[in-house]
């Protein structure tokens, strides 16, 4: 029975392992959780690159061709913007 209860018993050394594992793992979960949500604060330049009016696109033209295609019931993907004309 001394030897059940022996072997059950946790070694001081074992118990200051275990606290170290814990301190390193609820460490590398705090890290991560913030790399994550730093993460999905930062701005993409991408985003703004895409959109027509940075580039000096001609939205009277994209809307004429975007009413004719609706009553046509045509479906208008742009690939490339129409550009005002350069003076």
């Amino acid at each position: 029975m001394k030897d059940l209860a022996r072997s059950r018993a946790r070694s001081p050394a074992r118990v200051r392992m275990e606290n170290a594992m814990k301190a390193i793992l609820t460490s590398l979960a705090v890290m991560v959780s913030a790399s994550v949500a730093l993460a999905g604060c930062a701005s993409t330049d991408s985003a703004t690159d895409n959109h027509p009016m940075t580039r000096g696109a001609d939205t009277a033209r994209m809307a004429k061709v975007e009413t004719a295609a609706r009553r046509a019931n045509v479906e208008v993907h742009w690939i490339n913007y129409p550009q005002k004309p350069q003076p």
